[in-house]
């Protein structure tokens, strides 16, 4: 097996799922009739007992797990699978009854892969207007569909819901804290340091970057690449697109990520920044502090409900290969245009 490739596979609960994912498993194939027989000099007593549903249910998850890692093999995301039944630290899902939970985990003997962006998509948007910024919007949608990561995006959500909430511009979010925090003027609650207003946070930070757009026809991005650098970032796009759309691909954003489980996660599968020393570090690290605190999160970077079932088996089989063949692909866009750190 390859040095890179994590073998784990995790069953948090103990009988009571075994049996209903054995025979889900076996409907679809991932139990094969060769793992039903018995091994070589295998005791009579064992042989007579029949089958270990969990045994069985470990050794075909982890041969499917472990194959798909070897196809799609990353040296950036490293990724293990752990199967539970549907029920989380913020509660059940009676509509789900009877699913179980597919998580993902980020492999902790690797590092979170933490990527800077504003260096060379600013050369790119440098070399053609629309350019960077067209690499920007399809890095953005293949990080969608990917397993939650800490980027800019997801700083930007957290800031617009708790910082500033309904606050439109500083001025107003300036006023509203001074009256909640009983300052006598805005100066003083400036000089608190307490509050991160909108022009602290995109400073440095150009107005497409948060919301790029594919600002460049395909004729247009295709012509604009010139360098061996363009053109493997051209290329690079091009295999993301080749995976999303592809037939089979149909894999929602909103189906992807540890939110599924109605948790927040203290874990991600990338770190990917306008700029390192941005304020967004810093609204990431205080939103991880609070809900460490507060002891609701979960550390699953993806957490998909799932029936046990030929269908619902086959569907999550499915998706978590297309998500793996996504990755493959991000990462080469993110070798070129990231700078890590």
């Amino acid at each position: 097996m390859h040095a890179a490739i994590p073998a784990a596979l995790t069953l948090r609960q103990s009988s009571r799922i075994d049996q209903p994912l054995a025979i889900a498993l076996l409907e679809a194939n991932i139990i094969t009739d060769a793992m039903l027989q018995p091994r070589p000099n295998m005791p009579l007593v064992d042989v007579f007992r029949g089958p270990d549903e969990r045994a069985l249910c470990i050794e075909g998850l982890s041969t499917w797990w472990n194959s798909l890692q070897y196809k799609s093999i990353s040296s950036i995301f490293h990724w293990n699978l752990h199967v539970q039944e549907l029920n989380d630290g913020a509660g059940t899902y009676p509509e789900l009854a009877g699913h179980l939970w597919f998580c993902m985990t980020r492999d902790q003997k690797t590092e979170i892969p933490r990527f800077e962006l504003h260096q060379r998509i600013t050369q790119l948007e440098n070399t053609l207007p629309g350019f960077g910024q067209t690499v920007m919007a399809l890095l953005r949608d293949a990080i969608f569909h990917l397993p939650t990561a800490f980027d800019l995006w997801f700083a930007e959500d957290i800031a617009q819901n708790w910082l500033w909430q309904d606050a439109t511009c500083d001025e107003e979010l300036l006023e509203n804290a001074r009256v909640e925090g009983g300052f006598e003027t805005v100066q003083e609650v400036i000089d608190s340091g307490h509050v991160t207003t909108m022009a602290e946070f995109f400073r440095d930070t150009p107005a497409w970057v948060t919301t790029p757009a594919r600002a460049l026809s395909r004729k247009k991005f295709r012509r604009a690449a010139k360098s061996d650098f363009e053109l493997a970032v051209v290329a690079a796009c091009n295999a993301i697109s080749a995976v999303t759309s592809a037939p089979g691909f149909t894999v929602k954003s909103h189906q992807v990520g540890s939110h599924q489980a109605d948790c927040d996660s203290i874990d991600s599968c990338a770190v990917l920044l306008w700029r390192k020393d941005s304020e967004a570090v810093h609204v990431i690290d205080n939103h991880l502090d609070d809900i460490g605190n507060s002891g609701e999160y979960t550390e699953f970077i993806d957490a998909a409900p799932v029936e046990p079932s030929h269908a619902g088996i086959l569907a999550y089989k499915t998706r978590t290969e297309n998500i793996m063949r996504l990755a493959q692909a991000t990462e080469r866009l993110l070798n070129l245009v990231g700078e890590p750190f």
